[in-house]
Parts: structure tokens; C-alpha cells; sequence
């Protein structure tokens, strides 16, 4: 025993080294293992000579012991173990928490494997030992019952099919009698112990808490222990929440609807909620209005359910709808607290009820309720004063998504009643709008108040949709054009508050088709967004989001900015400069879009379109130019280097955001730019030969370049030959670049066909000699990033070999230049995929689905290839399908076996008899496929039916696996 207490020691001690401490987690390990190093540590746990750490280790080999293999102990040892236990209750009063707990545990392991077979009394043997003048006898009690709804009752754990039946069984011999015995203790320690020992009290509502939902109602449910539970509610400080969910249990536990209705009506719960909350004082009564509120949510669901019940059996339900509007009418009540807390607990009945009427509101009164949901959601939506908006902590973030939950009521009680919906949230903006409005002349105005009448003025706008919303005679549309209406008047732009412009940007973003019939409220809203409050803001936050929403104004109001064009350049202009760090590259992008965006409006001249982007376009190349021409020969440091790099890979960025508004290479030769785009596309390919900080360069580049696919079209295929070649460094490329490589060659390859025929020759064979290498190479298997990018890599060249095919560019393949090393090439893909990547796997054999489609058909293609498909693409295939890493059940899996099965009919219609006779002679035997499967996938084969022959495969492979 010294040993195992040593070997305690180091392990908890940080002065021993890793390695001595592994070797003491070794020997505890086998002392738990071992045969008989339980009876030393039942010695030493029962030895006061030992520290708790030690005694507490001794408890983990029994309980560990008694879980695995009680069974394979005598008669006699199981007693020694019982008598332990039994014995050690008289002395829990000086254990710590930790052990009384773990004890519990192993009593309770000891419990599951004899209930009631071997020890019929164990409820008997452990109620003897509870005394009254020992109150800790009764919280070892209270533990065990815990651990027993733990590892019995509890339904939330998933059990195997045996540990279910023995679960029930021990349920069902509870139930015979021990649980009257538990009932009686329970009444006893609530009678007796709430102002003596509370925290044993509070044990004791939390066991009945658990076990109220199965045991019989009666023994909770009658004079006295109802009488306890609403004293201690109604009296007891300290108790009354647990009490609070005690009756929520017994409220949910299970029964027919009119039992459950009678139950609610004979407790009045109702009034005692509406009491006990009135009653709620200060701030230290939270966790009990949180506990009533939960009480009204489950009143109000189990009433919901009982409605429901009954009207589909054809009853009654008049009396459980009238206590369920009165459940309502008080959980409304509940949700106006000030406490976010308790308000989130009605959320559950709210949705229940707006669920119970989704086919519609008939009645008057349930509109009225809907209408006082509606508003208090609204109300619960508003900041706190002290909500602090530019440095958010853990309150700030659990109102945001509390605020999100009442969403979805706004947004059920607006489907479910439309009209009540429309004018509740139409009388709360104009009547919050006009008053606020007052209050800014009086400068009483708080930010939350208008923060709020924003957001439903947002909120609506998402709700409602249509092409005709503003302008027509509509509820919805006389809402929205009265809310955009009084939120646009300017008046409150004048209120410094981030929250508040924010959301006002939000607002204009969502509601932009307003503008379109009342375009005389632009200027203010321009204003907002170049104003301080805007681009301009101190904040930046608020500064990236006024860019980013800008952006997104302006496509949807492109038109109607024309006006104010000069306006918002001379704001923007100087934002887009280098120097200015006001602004983050991602902002000032967005601000070069935007740019581009209100500079080509169909409402401006092709002409006065070039004057506007023309200079601005050659403005960035010429600082491109200016840095590889003069400055970087210049540099002398690393740092001047890398500060270069930056500035150019800025240049050619916002280069890239500034052609977004030129969408076909028409747009671009209606305007004249084709030239300073080609211009640009010349200069920036340029810095991809300059050998510094090519991470930094070439990423802007290679956006750009692919930009320049959409804008100049097939102008750029000139400069392509020489782009490519300095961008593909076989022996250098890693995967990053191959990554950014392959998606180029494939947007030419969908773009332009056949007449990329020549460059997709030249680049074929370096850029697969590249690929494969890199994928050929050992990968560290801890290492997950490079795994990860290894079969990404592996996909999107599976995907370029696809793309090729799918455009009709097969000979691509075969030609002079490149096919002596297809063959090679297509060994190769085969011998580096992964079995275990259905999803790569699915991708390659599409691509050789593709090619024997293609070359079959024709009659054209690589010398040999039929041999090959037989020799390898079909063992492949096979093996794709039987490969212990395919998941039949896997939706990537059956994907996958769906090209097996198109290859092995596409194989068939070319070879015919000789093809199934390669299979059932050399390569069915070859793997010891049983003769049934392989009959049946012969006879699918010769089907023809793909779908059928898929099915088959997945069948095959579920039988090989079991």
C-alpha cells in the first residue's frame, strides 16, 4: 500500500519529471488491473494513515472493480465490499465532498449489478443508517440517489438494448415499494431540515426534482408535500427556486389532458405564479423569477399539448384553452421583466402557441394576445443603457443572441397574423419615431431608444417583400414607406451613437428600393455615410462597415446616385490613397468598387464613364510602375523590400476592385479601358518575375489576372503564355501556388474551349509534372494543414483533368506534345488517390468515366487504353467499392460507387464478352470474391442499368463488411 501512496504522490505533484510520472499512471494502472489490488486499496481507503488523495485513488481501483468485473468476485468478497460502504456512512460527516461522492458512485455500481435480484433490501440496509442527529447521513442519501438517476434513469445517455431492459426492471422494483420508503424520507428532511441544514434540504428538491417524472404522482402530489413545497416557495429564500422546480416537474410529468388540466387547476398555479412574481423585490430574487418563469413555460406547453390532444380525439378542449389563455396572459407578464433571464424562459411557449395557431387567428381575444406578445418581444429587443457597443464582453454577446431568439416570435407572429402583426409594428415605429424626435429637440434622446425603432424598421423589411413594396395602397406598404419615411428625415443622424448609424446604414441597405419613389431623401443619407458618423467614423468598426454597406447601396441605388457622383468622389478619392490608414485594405476595396460601381451607372455616357475611371485606373499603374522601375532597385533593407511589395500588392488589389463595374469585355471596349487594362495586365504580370516576397505579390496578381479573364476576354490569351510560365516554377511550386495555378487554367478552360487549345498544350505536362511531384511526396501524418492541402491538391487537379473532358479538349491528351506521358500521368493519379476519400475518389473515376466515354466512342485515344482500363481503372474501381474506408450508408460513398457502376457498363459496351470474362476468370478469383456476389454483379453488368448496378455494388459491399 506504501508503493500505490508513493506512486499518488508523484503523480500529483509537479516537482517529479514526465517520465516518472508516466511510469507512476503505469503502476496505478496495473493495480487497477491486477486481481487483488482491490483488496489493498479497500484496506487502504479504510486507513486513516493515508492523505485523501491516496484514499480518493483507492476509491477509483474499487469503483473500478465493481463496474468490470463484480461479477468474477465471491460471495464473500462482494459482502467485504458492501460492508465497507455501509460501514463508512457512520463517518461521512468528517469525508470532504470529493470522496462522499465518489463513494456514492461505488455503492451505486454495486446497486446496478444486485437490485433486486441479490439485494432486494439495498433501499432497506442504507435508509436504516439515516439519523436525524447525523443530517450528512442523509447527503450521502441524497448523492446516491442522484447517481442512481444517473446511471438508471436518465434518458438522455445512450444505453445499449440490455442496459435498457435492466434499467426498466430496477424501475419497476422501485416502484413496488422503495419509493413510498424514499417519499417518507423525503417529507421528513423538508419538514425537518430546511432551516437546520438547508444545503441537505436543497439536496433533497433537487433528488425530487429527478424523480418525479416516474415514480407515482401520489407520493408527491398530496396535502403534505404540496403544502411544503408552496411554504417553502412562499417563506424560504434559499429553497424556494428548487421548490419552484419541483413543481415544475410534477407539472410535466405525464398523463391525459384532462388529468393535467384538473392537476394545474387544483394546484393554482396560475395565481401562485401571479403572486410570487408580484412579490419578487430586488436583485438577488432573479433565480427565483428565472424558476417561475420556467414553471409558466412548462404550465403553458403542457397545456398547449393537452389542447392539441384532445381536438385531435375529437374532445372537449374549452376548459384547457381557457387555462392555457390565462397561462399565457401571465407568462407575458413574466417576459416584461427587466431580467433577460427570465424573459428567455416564455421564448419555448411563445413558439409552442404561435405553432398551435399556424393555420391562422380567428378569435378577437387571441389577436389581442398575439398583438401584447408582439409588442413586449419588441420592448425585450431594446439595449440596456450600459450596453457597451465597441467593446462587447459576455453580457453584451448573450443579448445579441437573446435578440435573435425573439426574431423568430417577431417573425411567427407576423405569418401567423399578418394584419396584427403590420399594424402592431406600425403603430410602436411611428408613435417610438414621432416621440423620439421630440425628445431630440429637448436633447433627452437615448441611443437604445432609437437603436431600437431602427431595428424594426429592419426587422420589417426582412418580414416583408415584393417587387411593388413602396408607393402602394397595401398595409405593408403604407408601414414601410411611413417607418422609411420618418427614420430618413436626418434629424437623428445628428445622434452620436455607433449602434444607431449602424443600423441606420443596415436600414437604407435592406429598404435601398424606398429610394427609387422618394429619392428626394438621398442627401441625408448620403450625409450619414460620408459623414463623421461613416467613412469618417472615430470608430474602425463602424468605418468597415459603413465602407462594406456603402458598397452594397450603391449597386442597388447605382441609378439614382448619378447625381451626387462629384459629391461622393470627393469624399471617397482620397480614402483610396496609400498613405491613408485610416481605412484597412478590405475597406478601401470595397470603397474602389464602389467606385467602379457608380462610375459605369447606365445613367452616365460611355465617355464621361472613362473620365471618371481612366485616370484613376492609371494612377495605379503608374505607382506600380514608378516601384518596379525606380524604387526597388533603390532599396537596400529587407524592410524597404517588404514595404514595396505591400504597396505594389495594394496598387494591383484595388486595381482589381476598381474593374468590378466592368462586368464583359463590352462594357470594357464601350468605355475605352480596354487599353489602361492592358496596360495594367502587362505592368503587374511584370512583378511576378521580381524575386521578393512573391507571397505577398503574386496572391494580388493572380486575383487580378483572373479578373482580367472576365474583362478583357480573349485579349488576355496573348499575355497568357508568358503569365503562366512565370508563374508555374516546377521545381519550386508548393501547394499554395499549384492551388492558386489550377483554378486560373480551369476558368480559361470553361471560358474559352477550344481556342485555349495551344497554351493548355504548352502548360499540360509542367503543370502535372508539378502537381504529381509535390503529391508523390511524404507527408508527415501529424501534420493536419499539409494533409489537408495535400488532398485538396489532389482534388483540384482531379477536378482540372475533368474540366478538360467536360469542355471537349480530350486531344489535349493525345497530342504530340503531351501524349507520351499521359500514360504515365494516368498510372499515376490512380496509384496516388486515397481509398479513403470518397469524395476524391468520386471526382477521379468521373474523369475516367469521361475518357472512356470520349475514346471508346470515337474510336480515338491513347495506344493501349483498353488494356489499361482492364488492368487498372477497373481493379481500381473495385477496389474503391470494397475498401474497408467506404461507408456504404455515406452519400459521398454511393456517389462514388455510381461512377464505379457507369465505368463497369460503359467497359462492358466496349469489350463485351471479353470484359465479363476478365472479370470472372482473372480478377473476381484475384480478390476472393464469393461466387454469388460476383453472379450477381456479371448479370447486373450485362443489364446496362447503372442505377440497378450501383444499388448491386452497394449491396456487395455491405455483405463483404458484415
Amino acid at each position: 500500500m506504501d508503493e500505490f501512496a508513493e506512486a499518488v504522490a508523484v503523480l500529483l505533484s509537479s516537482e517529479y519529471s514526465e517520465q516518472a510520472q508516466a511510469e507512476a499512471l503505469q503502476f496505478l494502472e496495473e493495480v487497477k488491473s491486477s486481481g487483488d489490488g482491490w483488496v489493498t486499496c479497500a484496506q487502504g481507503f479504510c486507513s486513516s494513515d493515508y492523505p485523501i488523495d491516496v484514499r480518493y485513488q483507492c476509491l477509483v481501483v474499487l469503483e473500478h472493480t465493481v463496474s468490470r468485473r463484480y461479477g468474477s468476485l465471491d460471495l464473500d468478497q462482494q459482502q467485504s465490499l458492501k460492508e465497507l460502504v455501509l460501514n463508512w456512512i457512520d463517518t461521512a460527516a468528517t469525508e470532504p465532498v470529493s470522496i462522499r461522492n465518489k463513494v456514492a458512485q461505488l455503492l451505486v455500481q454495486m446497486f446496478v449489478a444486485e437490485f433486486p435480484a441479490t439485494w432486494p433490501t439495498f433501499f432497506d440496509d442504507v435508509l436504516s443508517l439515516m439519523d436525524s442527529d447525523v443530517p450528512i447521513t442523509f447527503d450521502f442519501l441524497f448523492r446516491v440517489l442522484k447517481t442512481i438517476d444517473e446511471l438508471v434513469i436518465d434518458r438522455v445517455m445512450n444505453r445499449t438494448g440490455d442496459e435498457i431492459a435492466r434499467n426498466t426492471h430496477i424501475k419497476d422494483s422501485m416502484r413496488l415499494g422503495p419509493n413510498a420508503k424514499l417519499a417518507e424520507v423525503w417529507d421528513h428532511c423538508l419538514q425537518n431540515m430546511t432551516n437546520s441544514s438547508p444545503e441537505i434540504a436543497a439536496s433533497c428538491l433537487e433528488v425530487v426534482a429527478l424523480y418525479v417524472a416516474w415514480i407515482d404522482i401520489d407520493l408527491v402530489v398530496n396535502e403534505s408535500s404540496m403544502s411544503v413545497l408552496f411554504d417553502l416557495c412562499r417563506s424560504n429564500n434559499r429553497l424556494r427556486a428548487l421548490s419552484c422546480t419541483c413543481l415544475r416537474a410534477v407539472v410535466s410529468k405525464g398523463m391525459d389532458p384532462d388529468s393535467k388540466t384538473d392537476l394545474i387547476q387544483t394546484l393554482e398555479l396560475v395565481p401562485f405564479i401571479q403572486e410570487q412574481f408580484s412579490g419578487v423585490e430586488d436583485d438577488d430574487e432573479n433565480e427565483y423569477s428565472i424558476a417561475l418563469a420556467c414553471l409558466a413555460n412548462a404550465l403553458g406547453i403542457q397545456l398547449v399539448a393537452a389542447v392539441s390532444d384532445l381536438t385531435k380525439a375529437g374532445g372537449d378542449p374549452g376548459r384547457s384553452l381557457a387555462v392555457l389563455h390565462a397561462v399565457l396572459d401571465t407568462a407575458v407578464g413574466l417576459m416584461q421583466s427587466d431580467w433577460d433571464d427570465v424573459s428567455q424562459e416564455i421564448l419555448p411557449l411563445a413558439q409552442e402557441y404561435l405553432h398551435q395557431h399556424a393555420s391562422g387567428i380567428e378569435d378577437p381575444a387571441d389577436e389581442a394576445r398575439l398583438a401584447k406578445l408582439l409588442e413586449t418581444a419588441i420592448t425585450k429587443m431594446r439595449y440596456d443603457n450600459d450596453f457597451n457597443y465597441d467593446d462587447q464582453g459576455d453580457e453584451e454577446v448573450d443579448f445579441i443572441q437573446f435578440r435573435t431568439n425573439l426574431k423568430v416570435i417577431f417573425d411567427n407572429v407576423a405569418y401567423v397574423a399578418p394584419e396584427t402583426f403590420l399594424r402592431t409594428c406600425s403603430s410602436f415605429v411611428e408613435d417610438r419615431l414621432t416621440d423620439l424626435a421630440r425628445k431630440l429637440e429637448q436633447q433627452t434622446l437615448n441611443f437604445a431608444d432609437v437603436e431600437l425603432a431602427f431595428h424594426v424598421i429592419y426587422l420589417l423589411g426582412e418580414t416583408i417583400t415584393g417587387p411593388h413594396v413602396y408607393g402602394g395602397d397595401s398595409a405593408a406598404s403604407q408601414t414601410l414607406t411611413g417607418a422609411m419615411l420618418l427614420a430618413t428625415e436626418g434629424s437623428f443622424q445628428m445622434l452620436e451613437s455607433n449602434a444607431v448609424n449602424l443600423k441606420f446604414f443596415d436600414i437604407c441597405v435592406r429598404l435601398a428600393t424606398f429610394f427609387v419613389s422618394q429619392p428626394d431623401r438621398l442627401p441625408s443619407v448620403l450625409g450619414a455615410f460620408l459623414g463623421d458618423g461613416g467613412l469618417g467614423s472615430d470608430s474602425a468598426h463602424v468605418r468597415s462597415r459603413a465602407c462594406y454597406n456603402f458598397l452594397r447601396f450603391a449597386r442597388k441605388c447605382r441609378q439614382l446616385l448619378f447625381p451626387y457622383l462629384e459629391e461622393i468622389l470627393a469624399v471617397v478619392q482620397p480614402l483610396l490613397d496609400y498613405d491613408n490608414r485610416a481605412l484597412d485594405l478590405d475597406d478601401q476595396k470595397w470603397i474602389a468598387e464602389t467606385v467602379s460601381q457608380l462610375a459605369t451607372s447606365e445613367s452616365m455616357s460611355a465617355t464621361d464613364q472613362r473620365m471618371v475611371l481612366e485616370p484613376l485606373l492609371n494612377g495605379m499603374v503608374d505607382k506600380v510602375t514608378e516601384i518596379q522601375e525606380e524604387h526597388i532597385p533603390a532599396a537596400a533593407t529587407g524592410e524597404e523590400l517588404l514595404e514595396l511589395a505591400n504597396a505594389m500588392s495594394y496598387f494591383i488589389s484595388l486595381t482589381t476592385s476598381m474593374s468590378k463595374g466592368l462586368a464583359s469585355p463590352q462594357k470594357v471596349a464601350e468605355t475605352g479601358l480596354d487599353e489602361v487594362l492592358g496596360r495594367a495586365l502587362h505592368v503587374y504580370l511584370r512583378s511576378l518575375q521580381i524575386p521578393m516576397h512573391k507571397d505577398v505579390v503574386h496572391q494580388a496578381v493572380w486575383v487580378f489576372l483572373r479578373r482580367m479573364i472576365v474583362c478583357l476576354g480573349e485579349n488576355v490569351l496573348t499575355l497568357m503564355p508568358d503569365a503562366l510560365g512565370s508563374m508555374l516554377d516546377v521545381d519550386n511550386c508548393g501547394y499554395e501556388d499549384l492551388m492558386q495555378f489550377i483554378p486560373l487554367v480551369n476558368q480559361l478552360v470553361g471560358k474559352f474551349k477550344e481556342k485555349v487549345t495551344p497554351l493548355l498544350n504548352a502548360v499540360f505536362m509542367p503543370l502535372t509534372r508539378a502537381t504529381l511531384g509535390l503529391l508523390g511526396s511524404s507527408v508527415d501524418p501529424t501534420d493536419v494543414c499539409t494533409l489537408n492541402d495535400h488532398s485538396f491538391l489532389q482534388r483540384s487537379y482531379f477536378e482540372f483533368l475533368n474540366g478538360i473532358l467536360a469542355n471537349g479538349l480530350s486531344r489535349v491528351l493525345i497530342s504530340e506534345q503531351n501524349a507520351p506521358d499521359v500514360p504515365e500521368v494516368l498510372l499515376t493519379v490512380l496509384q496516388i488517390s486515397s481509398f479513403s476519400d470518397q469524395k476524391g475518389q468520386r471526382i477521379l473515376l468521373g474523369m475516367f468515366k469521361q475518357l472512356i466515354a470520349v475514346w471508346f466512342a470515337q474510336g480515338t485515344g491513347l495506344d493501349g487504353f483498353d488494356d489499361f482500363v482492364l488492368s487498372d481503372v477497373v481493379p481500381h474501381s473495385f477496389q474503391c467499392v470494397m475498401h474497408p474506408d467506404n461507408d456504404p450508408e455515406d452519400a459521398w460513398s454511393r456517389l462514388m460507387v455510381g461512377e464505379v457502376a457507369s465505368i463497369l457498363v460503359a467497359a462492358f459496351r466496349n469489350s463485351g464478352p471479353s470484359f465479363l470474362a476478365f472479370l470472372e476468370t482473372s480478377y473476381f478469383p484475384s480478390v476472393d470474391l464469393p461466387p454469388d456476389a460476383a453472379e450477381a454483379v456479371l448479370e447486373l453488368v450485362q443489364g446496362g442499368n447503372v442505377k440497378a448496378l450501383q444499388q448491386g455494388l452497394v449491396e456487395m459491399a455491405k455483405a463483404l463488411r458484415s
